[in-house]
């Protein structure tokens, strides 16, 4: 099988007209529509700062007498040890 790639990274092209020009955009004037933002802001000023049912089961986690797990303890432990100082 023979493979000639036809992409050469080495090439460089040349514009005409000197510098190049970037796109040109629209303004962003009365075509740009806000109904999404205004359902988002909407959605988040209805959203509870507090949600009763979470807090409860952080308190039933936190707690049990097995939070945390034990096998996290010990990575953090071993984490912290390893970067001790010899001081």
């Amino acid at each position: 099988m023979d493979i000639k790639p036809t992409y050469n990274p080495g090439a460089v092209t040349r514009l005409a007209s000197g510098l190049a020009r970037p796109p040109e955009t629209k303004a962003a004037g009365d075509t740009i529509a806000f109904n999404s933002a205004e359902a988002l802001n909407k959605a988040l000023n209805d959203t509870h700062d507090v949600r009763p049912d979470v807090v409860a089961r952080a308190r039933a986690v936190v707690a049990g007498n097995s939070y945390p797990p034990q096998e996290t303890i010990q990575r953090i432990a071993a984490l912290l040890a390893s970067h001790l100082d010899g001081e």
